[in-house]
């Protein structure tokens, strides 16, 4: 009970971190800050290790976000990175994803290993496009946030399961929003 309760919290934190920052509204990395918090122990405790570290990733990103004191809205968002520079990246990713999935395998109560180690590795990669305002991270949110509803549910973590089905609705707000 304690968990799911945890998991509402963080659900909600996410939704209001991702509905703000589409708007440019920098209140968002308070909500970053709590979600990412709850959501590395939430992870690491139903066995996504890969995913733990993706949240305390994206609290360290929380706090740049909360002290680089920008906004899409003041400094604008950035031309789109070239073809090349994705293809090189999503085929690197890819690799990396394979070889991870390989080593998180080894790990007892490691779970859904190559998935889990797919969105950790596009996210790291989307939420650096992100904080620095290229407006293709939001294509990249696609495609992971639409992943992770499937590996949510294989946890049964269904409102985080839930929460991807709407980061994916609100990844392509985000996409029309900034582009």
């Amino acid at each position: 009970m304690k968990l799911k309760l945890l998991e509402a919290v963080a659900v909600c934190c996410s939704l209001l971190y991702t509905w703000l920052l589409a708007d440019g509204n920098m209140a968002c990395w308070w909500f970053a800050i709590v979600g990412s918090i709850i959501y590395v122990f939430i992870t690491f405790s139903m066995g996504l290790i890969a995913e733990a570290v993706l949240h305390f990733f994206y609290l360290l990103m929380a706090f740049y976000g909360l002290f680089n004191r920008g906004s899409w809205v003041e400094e604008g968002v950035h031309s789109s990175l070239s073809a090349a520079t994705h293809a090189l990246s999503i085929a690197l990713l890819g690799i990396l994803t394979w070889i991870s999935g390989n080593l998180l395998h080894k790990i007892k109560g490691a779970a859904v290993t190559y998935l889990d180690s797919f969105t950790t590795l596009f996210s790291f990669w989307a939420t650096w496009l992100m904080v620095n305002f290229y407006p293709e991270n939001w294509l990249y949110w696609i495609g992971i946030d639409a992943a992770s509803v499937v590996l949510y549910l294989s946890r049964r973590l269904y409102l985080s399961a839930l929460l991807f089905f709407f980061y994916t609705l609100l990844a392509i707000r985000g996409w029309l929003l900034w582009t």
